[in-house]
């Protein structure tokens, strides 16, 4: 009776755990599944696969081959790097109302 019990207990224990690890699992799938619907994830995605801007942005484009006459501007470099507004390698978008 007593290792009835204790397997009974052990049982139970097991399927909570089973339980709160499907609840977290299903937790984190909800917010991915709102993340990927989002209209910002959405935008990202038409600014990366599809050169979307919005009114009022500007694109940048970085190239490892510097232009004639060209010259970078390191600080404005580093601010954009800082702001992580590197969309994808050689892709930089940003919105006038940062410099506000």
């Amino acid at each position: 009776m007593f290792y009835e019990g204790y397997q009974l207990d052990r049982y139970i224990a097991e399927n909570e755990r089973e339980y709160q690890e499907m609840l977290e699992e299903n937790r984190r799938k909800n917010e991915d599944y709102l993340y990927f619907t989002s209209v910002q994830y959405l935008d990202k995605i038409a600014k990366q696969n599809f050169n979307k801007r919005n009114p009022g942005e500007e694109v940048i484009v970085i190239s490892d081959e510097p232009l004639p006459g060209d010259e970078v501007d390191f600080q404005l470099l580093m601010w954009i790097i800082e702001k992580g507004l590197i969309l994808r390698s050689g892709w930089i978008c940003f919105s006038h109302k940062f410099f506000s």
